[in-house]
């Protein structure tokens, strides 16, 4: 995807460029920005809902493995929702935008 995406930037200098991801967005279809905002609400309250169960700085580590555990799994679970963004993005890029499609001129 990303070499596919280089294309769609355009060299305004030696060391500047300019996204034109904006002219992507006709390849795509009406419910696909829906799905990017309903993605970033849930991965907005996984991780909330998540980071709520962690023990905050001031408290002492746990003494137990259990509770060890039940940490890993609560800061695993706070950062797994945003895995769907990345898998997202790339489904559907490659699903809707085809592999002649070059920005306009």
């Amino acid at each position: 995807m990303v070499m596919r995406l280089r294309r769609w930037r355009e060299r305004t200098g030696p060391w500047r460029s300019r996204s034109r991801l904006g002219d992507l967005v006709p390849y795509f279809p009406r419910w696909a920005p829906m799905l990017a905002i309903a993605l970033l609400i849930y991965v907005a309250f996984n991780f909330a809902s998540a980071t709520s169960h962690l023990p905050q700085r001031h408290q002492a580590p746990p003494a137990d493995a259990a509770s060890a555990h039940e940490i890993e799994v609560h800061t695993i679970r706070a950062f797994s929702g945003h895995w769907l963004l990345f898998y997202a993005a790339p489904a559907l890029f490659f699903l809707f935008v085809p592999s002649s499609a070059a920005p306009p001129d």
